[in-house]
């Protein structure tokens, strides 16, 4: 047909329905995907007729939508439908890609006479293909009228059944949708619960190991804390036993000084003495002087001897000068 005929909504299915005819034959045989991408050509009419909008998804996101809607018995391999998909690509507009593995079905837009894809379906089908298109569509609803007369006498009926197989067709539809969705948030939900519990896991690990780096550094303060302490201790007694070697270094020297001092006293009591014997010629002055210088060094030697006694007392032992 040509691009300027006036074509109406009403007359796109059709259409398209001859179109996919058309596509089917230029599809390559003997490849691989070649019996999948006719099938998945004369679903796609169905989904049209059905009113199916255009759907962006994975090549077997889109058979698993025709298997839904009963538009196709079963999903073939996942290598077969991508084959498929690229080669009714390579053919027509009816499915363009996306991505590297997400492609568009222009359902939707194939029905819209102003669409590109819907121009494309017009100028790829001529008068005759179409009129062909249209006798296999009534030869199809005469043997189906010839199979109930009931329907044959009731166009009504039929167009009740037909709106009721539609009504099924995306019921069902709906309802694979709905589990695969209640399927992958309950899968979900495990991960989430999974997650949480691996969470509360590891939150108690750490509190358990805040606490044991806890009491470790209470041990640790503690432990040097003592040893501070005994530091200190240590250090009061190095400075008392320093004051008191101070002490005892200082009374040495005090009574070395007095020992020092009383026997020069007394030598030179007894020189005095030895002196004054030699100018007295008189024996009785002598030894009075005798006695004076012999009571001089009992004294002196008394003295040193209590001296002594005292330091002794104390700790402290002089060496003896006898």
């Amino acid at each position: 047909m040509g691009s300027d005929d006036v074509v109406s909504a009403e007359d796109m299915p059709s259409l398209v329905n001859a179109y996919c005819q058309a596509t089917i034959v230029r599809i390559p045989s003997g490849v691989c995907g070649s019996v999948v991408a006719a099938s998945w050509v004369r679903a796609f009419s169905q989904a049209c007729q059905l009113g199916w909008g255009d759907l962006n998804d994975s090549s077997p996101g889109h058979f698993r939508s025709l298997v839904g809607a009963n538009l196709l018995d079963r999903c073939p391999s996942e290598r077969a439908m991508v084959a498929a998909t690229r080669l009714v690509a390579s053919v027509c507009g009816l499915v363009t890609p996306r991505s590297a593995r997400r492609w568009t079905a222009w359902y939707g837009s194939a029905c819209d006479p102003d669409s590109a894809i819907g121009q494309e379906v017009r100028r790829g089908v001529t008068p005759a293909m179409l009129s062909r298109a249209r006798s296999r569509t009534q030869d199809r609803g005469a043997q189906e009228e010839m199979s109930s007369p009931e329907l044959r006498r009731s166009g009504t009926l039929r167009a009740e059944r037909d709106e009721l197989a539609k009504a099924f067709r995306v019921a069902r539809f709906e309802l694979v949708h709905a589990r695969a969705m209640e399927l992958t948030t309950g899968a979900r939900c495990q991960i989430a619960e999974a997650a949480l519990a691996s969470a509360m896991r590891k939150n108690l690990d750490l509190l358990d190991q805040l606490q044991h780096a806890r009491d470790r550094s209470e041990r640790a303060q503690q432990s040097t804390l003592r040893k501070q302490v005994g530091a200190s201790r240590t250090q009061q007694l190095e400075e008392q036993l320093s004051d008191l070697n101070a002490r005892h270094n200082r009374t040495l020297q005090c009574f070395a000084a007095m020992l020092d001092s009383l026997m020069e006293a007394t030598a030179k009591a007894e020189r005095e003495v030895m002196i004054w014997r030699d100018r007295s010629p008189d024996e009785s002055v002598q030894q009075e002087l005798s006695e004076v210088a012999e009571m001089i060094a009992k004294s002196a030697l008394l003295a040193t001897d209590h001296i002594r006694a005292t330091l002794v007392q104390q700790g402290i032992h002089l060496p003896s000068t006898r």
